[in-house]
């Protein structure tokens, strides 16, 4: 194996500051020889370093030399760290397939394909030896697909890295800093998904009606509005069904929309004020189409579209349509017009739930019951 001077060492395995708060760094990594104590002095030994370095940073001395030193090991990390072994009885745990790891000490935001990597094995030494409430999860991704867009940050370690194949939404600044991409800033390209919809409730077309009965609601059980509302809002939530990307023709009723569904602003109405269309953002890029007419006067309606009809007017049009969630039953739609384009089915709308200004503002409006209320007040 060929030795490597430093700068050609800290190239290849990129040689940086660590995280923040350290969990993974030199300090806990076994090419380390030396103290820990920052006035003490700590190495790399690696073995395909030329000579050991020192892990250092250095004050400027007199006529342009190295001053003296600070030992730095624990706010610096590079790709070779190599966790040293754990504690008897830690065991890392079975990651199965399409599942990823979440870390405690990471509130959970950075995603982690390998149970071997750094961050893993060190989440779950501080674990065992008490020093913070910390700890593990495993998260079933199993509906990500390459190129997905994603909010999560991703573990920058190469064992997790290389099984990572996402986009990222939101900037990532340690990245960015470290220059590792993908860091959140690039152009995202819109990638095309089929995600099933939801079946965890079944329920019989004769009982349909009755689960957007939310009289209950105005029971004394709940002690105030906001308790009422939440309450109604939580209840839509369980016992509706998220509608995925498939044809709306195979979804299982009662539906709800997902995060994924939004209005089209400036195509809202049909000609009767009822219809409202909203698109998957997973099956339609509205950056790349932007459409010039109605939607109801295409001649065919573009793939991710759904056709939402207020037939009992629970929707208010004084706020953003796009804080409105929606919930109701699909049916097969009898006019020949949208036929023709290729609608099928249109949801029948049968209550909805309202978040805006800032999450403060909240109403659930359906079937004997309609609150709206400023949780923000004093």
């Amino acid at each position: 194996m060929p030795k490597l001077k430093k700068a050609d060492f800290d190239e290849k395995y990129r040689f940086r500051e660590s995280r923040e708060k350290g969990l993974v760094s030199c300090l806990n990594c076994n090419n380390i020889i030396g103290t820990n104590d920052e006035k003490g002095d700590s190495f790399c030994n690696h073995e395909e370093r030329l000579i050991r370095i020192k892990i250092a940073e250095y004050w400027r001395g007199c006529w342009g030399g190295k001053g003296e030193s600070k030992n730095i090991s624990s706010k610096r990390v590079c790709n070779a760290h190599k966790s040293k072994p754990l504690l008897e009885g830690v065991v890392v745990p079975i990651l199965p397939e399409k599942h990823l790891i979440l870390l405690g000490s990471q509130h959970h935001d950075i995603l982690h394909a390998d149970p071997n990597c750094s961050y893993v094995i060190e989440e779950l030494r501080i674990q065992k030896e008490r020093k913070l409430w910390v700890g593990t999860s495993i998260s079933d991704r199993s509906n990500l697909i390459p190129r997905e867009i994603i909010w999560s940050y991703l573990c920058e370690m190469p064992c997790c890295d290389s099984k990572l194949p996402y986009q990222v939404k939101r900037t990532d600044h340690y990245r960015k800093k470290a220059g590792i991409k993908p860091d959140g800033t690039e152009p995202l390209i819109w990638i095309r998904k089929v995600v099933d919809h939801d079946k965890r409730v079944v329920v019989k077309p004769k009982d349909l009606e009755s689960v957007f009965d939310l009289k209950k609601f105005n029971s004394s059980e709940f002690k105030d509005i906001e308790r009422k509302i939440c309450a109604a809002m939580d209840y839509l939530r369980e016992n509706c069904n998220t509608l995925g990307s498939k044809p709306l023709s195979e979804a299982i009723n009662p539906v709800g929309l997902s995060n994924y569904h939004h209005f089209l602003e400036n195509h809202l109405r049909s000609n009767n004020g009822l219809g409202l269309w909203v698109y998957d953002e997973r099956l339609f890029d509205r950056d790349k189409n932007n459409l010039e007419t109605l939607i109801r006067n295409l001649e065919t309606i573009p793939e991710g579209f759904i056709l939402c009809v207020d037939t009992k007017g629970f929707l208010d049009h004084r706020f953003s349509l796009n804080d409105f969630s929606i919930y109701g039953i699909v049916k097969p739609s009898d006019d020949k017009n949208l036929t023709s384009k290729g609608v099928s089915h249109f949801i029948d709308i049968c209550a909805v739930s309202y978040i805006g200004s800032g999450n403060h503002y909240m109403g659930v409006f359906g079937n004997g019951f309609k609150g709206l209320e400023n949780f923000d007040r004093e």
